[in-house]
């Protein structure tokens, strides 16, 4: 039992954009082992500013101008994105997982300004990513310590140009017991190489992600994840030339996990931007264990008491 409520505790503090590991067991897939995840997320923004029309320009000498503002006004856009996403782990050892993920989305646009409404939506495929989750040390005296390494084989840009092998990720996550509490520290870097967009050359900005976060575990199946995620984002360069600033944000993050069975877990995960640009987030994930899977009923007394 108290490896079913570790799961759950560690699974509420997987990040967005990383599938990383927690524990060998359950998180990080058993030798031999498969494990599929699939994720539905939805996220809204709204921005607003100030829309001008064309000026007049008033020449009041042989070569001052002033310029008059004919109309002003404010703007607003609501996007919404919804992201749907499949991955296959696979346990090689007892320390070692590989896995695959692939994503698509749909985007919807709505905006308003001086010259009037419009509306746009679009959907593609996103993404396909080959990462690793290894073991680097148990929990124990010291905090349990994992890693993880990504590769984008492919991408797809808002502008349906592909890009291969051009973005990669790597990251941790460290954990430490103390029942009924779990507090884990999950930490990633990703790192885009330059890709063609048009006929420009274009290179994301890489960005450095903190997740501090608790888990309770309110029962043997139902456990509660509060904490907090900082992002710290590179301004993308177009042509070897920067585009805008560095960003800085962080958001409150919630999770709700429940353990359905010793195979399939639900989480609820939700986000919502305190400082920076962005919006509020929102996703429901399953994960299913099939194959090979452990005899809990072999484990240690001390391991399956509450």
């Amino acid at each position: 039992m108290y490896r079913k409520i570790l799961t759950l505790c560690l699974l509420c503090c997987l990040p967005a954009h990383a599938d990383l590991p927690l524990t060998v067991e359950d998180i990080l897939t058993a030798k031999g082992q498969w494990r599929v995840n699939l994720g539905l997320d939805y996220a809204n923004a709204e921005t607003s500013g100030i829309d001008a029309a064309a000026p007049l320009q008033v020449q009041v000498g042989p070569s001052q101008f002033v310029s008059v503002p004919t109309a002003v006004g404010q703007s607003r856009q609501f996007t919404d994105v919804l992201i749907g996403s499949a991955g296959l782990h696979y346990g090689l050892t007892g320390k070692l997982e590989l896995y695959g993920r692939s994503s698509a989305l749909y985007e919807s646009r709505r905006s308003q300004g001086l010259q009037g409404g419009e509306s746009s939506s679009s959907e593609r495929w996103n993404d396909i990513w080959l990462g690793a989750n290894y073991e680097l040390n148990a929990e124990g005296k010291r905090p349990a310590l994992y890693g993880v390494a990504e590769l984008a084989l492919a991408e797809r840009s808002t502008d349906g140009q592909q890009s291969y092998g051009r973005s990669m990720l790597l990251g941790f996550t460290s954990y430490k017991t103390n029942d009924p509490l779990v507090l884990t520290l999950t930490g990633a870097w990703r790192y885009n190489l330059p890709r063609d967009a048009g006929a420009q050359r274009l290179q994301p900005g890489a960005y450095l992600l903190l997740q501090p976060s608790v888990g309770f575990a309110a029962n043997s199946d139902v456990t509660l994840t509060a904490g907090l995620s900082w992002r710290n984002q590179q301004p993308d360069r177009i042509d070897g030339q920067s585009v805008g600033l560095r960003s800085t944000s962080t958001a409150v993050t919630g999770s709700l996990a429940y353990a359905w069975s010793n195979e399939l877990t639900l989480t609820l995960n939700s986000k919502h931007q305190a400082s920076g640009p962005g919006g509020a987030e929102i996703g429901l994930h399953l994960y299913y264990k099939f194959g090979k899977t452990p005899d809990l009923s072999r484990l240690p007394v001390e391991a399956t008491q509450q």
